[in-house]
Parts: structure tokens; C-alpha cells; sequence
């Protein structure tokens, strides 16, 4: 089966709930002329062309103790497959936005869009053919349109959703994918891979191309579609996606130790792992196996990060290391983490958890 699921049945769409609710991503047939899922006035361009921003395919690791680009308080996005342990600093992904790679044997996409400070990952399958993707150029809501080499359809990434092409109104299957702190990182993982600067292609990316882009909560660069005051622009925020809609979690509204935060997530019981001072956080669904856990978390074992109330000890991926659960694993909704003004215009009216 296709690592995406075709969406085309009964002339149906299939799209998160809170976009099929507004006239921007309504199900309704795309307009005479017209072959995107959206109206074509949203679709912008970023000024830089096709493959203007150069996707990665199979980028060159170290382990942390051979990288010196990075400081410790640089974000980098984690992933954890079949043992393998990758991580892709935002550093690398500013220049790049998508790499191609195969963490744990897998082929997988980590795309980072800098305008929207969203990192997602997803399978690189199609109708069980592996295939790339690009960089389109263009986007939506500010946000990046990643397009696949096999048919040229195009993707968005925080909509999930294919909008023009053969796979028009196909639905992105994520996979887990954390963020955090370089310094975090290192801590938890001095074993890992982590991607270099030998890329092939010549690039500063000790320097940050966009400034203090995500520091000033006034500068959006394009069109927006909804704004919502009820947080500073760009605030980085874990939305947690679900079928009733979603909601939102600040990563640094925390303190300086592990916080467990139990919460239902438009009518999914969630337990959200925070750590602020490691610009953390991520979600798991508390139900598993019928039975609805409760947490609590844990100091001074990291990447071990919450008990379960039964003894069972979780690491920040929800695998569970040790304990009567041990071997199991927490399933992870669909989340990730962004600014705040991209997930109120992708998902609006979403909740936001209130502190």
C-alpha cells in the first residue's frame, strides 16, 4: 500500500477538518481552468524558481562530536528510525528546506520551511515507487509547496495535502519527527549522526539568510490569509492535529524543568512532554492498548523524559525503556511544531491551551 493514502474516493476530499470548514479549502471541484485544490490567487511566488532552493539527497553525517557549526542553542529536528538517530540542524535546512535521506534503511523527507518555522517529516513513496522532492518556489500562506520528481505534483507542507496534480487531494502520511536545542540534543544523543556543511554546495550556514526574521513578530514576507492575535506572530507553538481539528501548545511558555501536561486535544486524550529550556516539546496519544495512562515526568534521565503511573519509564520519542511496557510505544498524533501565525492561518479557530 502507497505510503499516501489516495483520497479520490466519491469525488470526496480528504483534508483536516478546520480547512475543510473554510472557503479557502473547500471540497468543492477546483474552478473552470483551474488545476489546484486552492484558489490561485493564494499560490505566491517566492521570487527564486524551481529547485532555486536545492534539496539534499543522501547529505553527508558526523557525529556531534566532529560538528562545530552549531551552537548549543540552535534548533535542529530529531528523528529515530529502526535505531538509526539523525538529526537535521535548521542551519542546513535554511539554505535547503527538504533532504532526501534514508534514516534507518527508510525513505524519508525532513522538510523545513524557514518563513512558516515548520519541520515535518514524511515517506518519499508513491504508489510503491520511492521518488525525491523539490523545492517548487512557490507558496501558500507563506508556507513551503514541496513537489515529487515522479508525477511534479505539488505538496503543502503544512495543509499535508497535495493541492495540484496526479495525487490532487492526497493526504501526507507524517512521521515522527522531533525538535530541539542543539544542546539538548548532544546531551541525549552523543551517539548519533548529524548532518555537516559538506552538502556540495557552497553556502554560510554559519549565518542565518533571514536575519532577525524570527525574532520580529511584524515582518510576514508574503500574503496571509487569517491573522489571530491571541499570541505574537511567532511564537513557536505544538499544534496537535486531529480529526474534530486541532490545538495549540507553546513550547517556551514552560520552566526550566520537565513538564507533563495532560489535556484532551479536540476529544483526543493527549499528554504533552515539555522542556522549555531545551525548546521541546512533543505529543502522544495517553490511550494505548484500551488502557488510558497518566504521567508524570521525570529530571535528570534524559532522553527518558515520564513515568507512567505503572512504573514504566518513556523516553522523548514515547518509546518505552524499561518498565511492565517496556518495548511499547506511545503512538504520536499528527503534530509539529511552527509559528504561531502559520497554524492559525492553515487551521483557524484552533484551540490554544491555556496556561
Amino acid at each position: 500500500m502507497s505510503a499516501f493514502r489516495i483520497a479520490r474516493r466519491n469525488n470526496r476530499c480528504i483534508l483536516p477538518l478546520l480547512l475543510l470548514s473554510t472557503v479557502l479549502w473547500g471540497c468543492e471541484e477546483s474552478e473552470e481552468g483551474s488545476n489546484w485544490l486552492v484558489p490561485e490567487d493564494m499560490i505566491v511566488d517566492g521570487g527564486v524558481g524551481r529547485d532555486g532552493i536545492p534539496a539534499l539527497e543522501d547529505p553527508d553525517t558526523a557525529p556531534p562530536a566532529e560538528i562545530a557549526y552549531l551552537e548549543d542553542n540552535d534548533l535542529v529536528l530529531g528523528v529515530q528510525v529502526n535505531g538509526d538517530l539523525r538529526a537535521y540542524p535548521h542551519a542546513i535546512l535554511n539554505y535547503h528546506e527538504i533532504a532526501n535521506d534514508t534514516p534507518g534503511g527508510e525513505p524519508w523527507a525532513v522538510t523545513f520551511c524557514p518563513l512558516t518555522g515548520s519541520g515535518i517529516a514524511w515517506d518519499r513513496i508513491l504508489d510503491n515507487n520511492v521518488t525525491t522532492f523539490g523545492v517548487s518556489g512557490l507558496l501558500l500562506d507563506n508556507n513551503l509547496i514541496a513537489y515529487d520528481r515522479a508525477t511534479d505534483s505539488h505538496w503543502t507542507q503544512m495543509g499535508l495535502t497535495c493541492i495540484e496534480g496526479e495525487y490532487i487531494r492526497e493526504t501526507i502520511v507524517t512521521r515522527p519527527l522531533v525538535e530541539m536545542s542543539w544542546g539538548m540534543w548532544q546531551n541525549c544523543y552523543p551517539e548519533s549522526e548529524v548532518l555537516t556543511t559538506d552538502t556540495g554546495y557552497e553556502r554560510l550556514y554559519e549565518q542565518d539568510p533571514y536575519g532577525d526574521y524570527r525574532t520580529d513578530h511584524n515582518e510576514i514576507r508574503y500574503s496571509l490569509s487569517l491573522r489571530d492575535n491571541r499570541l505574537p506572530n511567532k511564537t513557536r507553538v505544538l499544534g496537535v492535529i486531529h480529526e474534530f481539528g486541532a490545538k495549540a501548545y507553546e513550547v517556551n511558555a514552560g520552566g526550566d524543568n520537565v513538564e507533563v501536561i495532560e489535556d484532551v486535544a479536540r476529544e483526543l486524550p493527549v499528554v504533552i512532554l515539555r522542556y522549555s529550556q531545551g525548546r521541546f516539546a512533543n505529543a502522544f496519544k495517553r490511550v494505548l492498548n484500551g488502557d488510558t495512562l497518566s504521567f508524570s515526568p521525570l529530571q535528570n534521565s534524559r532522553p527518558v523524559m515520564m513515568e507512567s503511573t505503572d512504573g514504566t519509564r518513556w523516553d522523548l520519542f514515547g518509546r518505552a525503556v524499561d518498565g511492565p511496557r517496556a518495548g511499547q510505544t506511545l503512538e504520536r498524533p499528527n503534530c509539529y511544531v511552527a509559528y504561531w501565525f502559520a497554524w492559525a492561518a492553515f487551521y483557524p479557530g484552533l484551540d490554544l491551551f491555556e496556561e
